[in-house]
């Protein structure tokens, strides 16, 4: 379930919601989704408008060179994320089991 304040944009496929996501997140970092925002004493996102524009997408190819990439990313990015948490979970649970530290 969405509130007004909350929306749900659905892609083609997995990598084009991958490709959109990432300008998503660009265009609001350099503030071009501001131009999106209605409303004056509680700002709201005008999706009609932003769905309404013209936006550039590259080929089906290149969208899926893209994902490929971003999945590699992330799965390093995960990946290197896991192996920190795994090596302090290690190291705490002998010093918990053992009532050296507790909780």
């Amino acid at each position: 379930m969405y509130t007004n304040f909350s929306k749900c944009l659905r892609a083609e496929t997995k990598e084009m919601a991958m490709y959109v996501e990432k300008n998503l997140k660009h265009w609001h970092n350099t503030d071009v989704l501001s131009q999106y925002v209605i409303g004056t004493s509680i700002p709201n996102f005008d999706t009609k408008s932003l769905l309404q524009s013209k936006i550039i997408l590259p080929p089906k190819d290149i969208i899926n060179k893209f994902s490929k990439i971003h999945n590699l990313y992330f799965e390093t990015l995960y990946n290197e994320e896991k192996n920190r948490l795994v090596s302090i979970r290690d190291k705490i649970h002998p010093k918990l089991m053992s009532g050296e530290i507790s909780v």
